[in-house]
């Protein structure tokens, strides 16, 4: 069957078409109404740069900031880890996964700025406007307790250098009182005693990041609902109405009037 065929097909039935098509997109914006879409709400936080803000208090080590782009692509995945998902299950008492909360909320890098935006969906508005403040607030939280936690392996981690940088610096006076000066061991102490003040230098840069209690992202704005459009929610509905229709509509005209198949021989 050529286009042109089937065209006249559709012109000959089009009571057919136009009735199928009618009555597709009355269905379609009928239960649009009756299940209305989700309603979303959006919060923002503002990421700050550990390393940066410490060299503005003069506490930097020179190290090379991250770049803007690594940063904000950190933070997003973060926040969308499954760490911070089960929190916010958690905390509201969901029945979900992380799977499906993780598919109810949106975390993106707005721009070249340092905001992200968090857009939650739910059944209804009070719904989105929960979850995506608890989301922010739960991985607010996180970050901090994640920072402070990181601070506190890393002194930890350092107290034992520093207690052996301590030893051999000991050793090597001890030496020296012993036996005297000589190039070779005044080279030993020169290392081990610029090893323990590095290694103390590093301590007293940990600990006074852990007196700032900066976390790594602050609360912008709490979240705002965004109620959707009826209008704009009926005209979609209509449309998908008028696709589903017409291509029922064809497939009925061309069921209706397939040709009868060939007589076979005897």
């Amino acid at each position: 069957m050529t286009a042109r065929d089937a065209l006249r097909l559709l012109a000959e039935e089009r009571v057919l078409v136009l009735s199928v098509i009618a009555l597709t997109i009355v269905g379609a914006i009928a239960g649009g109404q009756i299940m209305p879409p989700d309603a979303t709400a959006s919060a923002q936080v503002q990421v700050f740069d550990q390393s940066r803000s410490s060299d503005l208090l003069g506490l930097g080590d020179g190290a090379l900031a991250p770049d803007h782009d690594v940063l904000m692509d950190t933070h997003v995945r973060l926040a969308t880890s499954p760490a911070v998902a089960t929190r916010v299950i958690n905390r509201l008492g969901l029945a979900e996964t992380t799977h499906t909360a993780l598919e109810r909320i949106s975390v993106t890098a707005l721009g070249r700025s340092t905001l992200i935006s968090f857009e939650a969906v739910a059944p209804d508005t009070a719904a989105a406007l929960e979850r995506a403040n608890t989301w922010v607030a739960e991985y607010v939280a996180w970050s901090s307790e994640t920072a402070a936690a990181d601070l506190s392996a890393a002194t930890t981690a350092l107290t034992p250098r520093i207690t052996a940088a301590a030893a051999r610096v000991t050793e090597v006076e001890a030496r020296i009182k012993a036996g005297g000066h000589t190039k070779e061991i005044d080279t030993a102490l020169a290392a081990a005693t610029t090893d323990y003040e590095q290694l103390l230098a590093r301590a007293a840069h940990l600990e006074m990041l852990a007196s700032i209690d900066a976390p790594s992202v602050a609360v912008v704005s709490a979240a705002v609902a965004e109620e959707p459009s009826t209008v704009f929610a009926i005209a979609v509905d209509a449309l998908k109405g008028l696709i589903a229709g017409a291509f029922l509509a064809m497939v009925l005209v061309l069921v209706r009037r397939r040709p009868a198949p060939a007589a076979q021989p005897n």
